[in-house]
């Protein structure tokens, strides 16, 4: 033990357990420093994952009677997408719908491998014949979840109003 002489009066000695609780409440530091800037998270991602990405487009400019739907997994191993939601919107007001099937062939959850892309062609038509409103929104979005993650495409996709003349 040290001791420290105040003044020549007063002798104060610190007490060991004070010592020990700051010595490991140093050694904690140091550590958690050590493994922040090293990188070090036992919650990682796996160097192996599915990551998903959604290109739109349509068949006809402006007026499309379909529009192309292009699912590619940009990681390195196969996955699974679920469902996915075309999202009509105007500045107000927004309507989502599930697509439960594009063709016969196509049901969902669809497997995306990382070196196929999946192209799906989603007709207009059905959802314009169920809710004729849709012709005052004129944006359309897709996004489709994956895991616990979401894709949206990148591409808000445009339609003009002509996309009622189609009915007649």
């Amino acid at each position: 033990m040290f001791k420290i002489y105040l003044l020549q009066s007063e002798i104060i000695e610190p007490q060991s357990g004070l010592i020990v609780v700051l010595l490991i409440a140093v050694l904690l530091a140091i550590a958690y420093a050590i493994f922040k800037f090293i990188g070090f998270n036992p919650k990682s991602k796996s160097e192996f994952h599915a990551d998903f990405e959604l290109d739109l487009k349509g068949n006809i400019p402006m007026s499309p009677t379909e529009i192309i739907l292009t699912i590619r997994n940009t990681g390195n191993q196969s996955g699974f997408i679920e469902n996915p939601v075309i999202q009509f919107s105007n500045i107000a007001t927004k309507k989502s719908y599930k697509i439960n099937a594009v063709q016969p062939s196509t049901t969902f959850p669809l497997q995306v491998n990382p070196d196929e892309p999946q192209i799906l062609r989603i007709a207009l038509m059905p959802f314009i014949n169920f809710n004729p409103q849709l012709d005052q929104m004129p944006l359309i979005k897709v996004s489709a979840s994956y895991g616990t993650k979401k894709a949206v495409s990148k591409r808000v996709f445009r339609v003009s109003k002509s996309i009622m003349n189609w009915k007649k």
